[in-house]
């Protein structure tokens, strides 16, 4: 019942590890974060990977503390949640590197 759910933070904690430990040097056409605004430039690339790193393993972590609670106070359907965790967790990560990436690049 919750294997996917951890399945899902498992992959979101690997990625944010690698990420983290390997990051892409260079803007590269094998791996990383890559939108039009973070393959601008050197600098944007930099940054863009190094939030993106930090804000995967940061989801995961907020992936399992929702499954935790979810199995006490059972507020949700455990596969409505993954989706609602998974899908929001994506878009979260996107929202705020590309802001971020929007903020430095408007100075």
């Amino acid at each position: 019942m919750y294997d996917i759910f951890l399945l899902g933070s498992g992959i979101l904690f690997a990625v944010g590890l690698f990420y983290f430990f390997a990051p892409p040097k260079g803007i590269n056409p094998a791996y990383g974060y890559r939108t039009p605004s973070s393959t601008k430039n050197d600098k944007n690339w930099e940054v863009a990977n190094t939030w993106a790193s930090r804000l995967f393993l940061g989801v995961s972590v907020l992936m399992c503390v929702l499954l935790y609670i979810n199995q006490d106070l059972k507020f949700m359907d455990s596969d409505d949640l993954f989706i609602f965790s998974f899908l929001g967790g994506i878009a979260l990560i996107f929202a705020v590197v590309e802001l971020k990436l929007w903020h430095m690049n408007k100075e």
